[in-house]
């Protein structure tokens, strides 16, 4: 899951691997999402020019212009190499061409940051393959994350063998928990899955 975010002082443009969904959050900004990484991960063999095409077309729709913008970021994994390799020139190369700054945000970062202000520790998990997770575990205290485990690799039967015992409720979210789900959900009422639209990363919580 690799993102892309275009910042604007007024405008937050970003491009994500979910769906196309324009939108106002609570700050009147215009959101506007696009399925750039899905079509240039598909199958690792997208042209990279069509999602520049996206890019541009966004842009188009939220009235930026290119000079307008203020930086990029994006996330840089763990995850898919080739979705982040593609992810990460792609970001490069706009910063390069746009003369404006870049910033990488680490994907189990961007995950916690869907669940600001949330009492339950959150449990980031992203798929490493063969039955391995990359975990964090952070926690908010009021506005600021706190990281009580940095990411680590383990089997997910050992991340939530451990959580288990520390006996705190957990929130759970990233591809690796809906890989995992089965193993997660009913084992114990410490547990719960997060909602659908806070469950993959968002590019508005890279930004």
């Amino acid at each position: 899951n690799n993102h892309i975010v275009l910042t604007h002082e007024r405008t937050i443009m970003h491009t994500t691997t979910t769906q196309l969904n324009p939108n106002t959050n609570d700050a009147g900004k215009l959101v506007l999402r696009v399925a750039l990484a899905a079509m240039l991960l598909f199958h690792g063999v997208a042209k990279l020019s069509g999602g520049i095409g996206f890019v541009a077309d966004m842009l188009a729709k939220a009235s930026v212009t290119k000079s307008q913008l203020d930086g990029v970021a994006v996330s840089v994994g763990p995850g898919s190499f080739t979705g982040l390799r593609i992810g990460l020139a792609t970001a490069k190369g706009l910063s390069f061409a746009w003369n404006v700054p870049i910033v990488g945000v680490t994907t189990p970062i961007s995950l916690a940051y869907n669940f600001v202000g949330t009492s339950d520790r959150v449990c980031t998990l992203i798929d490493a393959q063969k039955g391995n997770v990359y975990a964090g575990v952070y926690r908010w205290d009021r506005t600021k994350l706190v990281t009580e485990k940095d990411i680590y690799i383990a089997p997910l039967t050992e991340v939530l063998d451990t959580l288990e015992a520390e006996g705190q409720p957990v929130v759970f979210c990233g591809d690796g928990s809906l890989k995992g789900r089965g193993k997660i959900e009913g084992r114990t009422d410490l547990f719960r899955m997060a909602p659908p639209t806070m469950v993959i990363p968002r590019a508005g919580s890279v930004a």
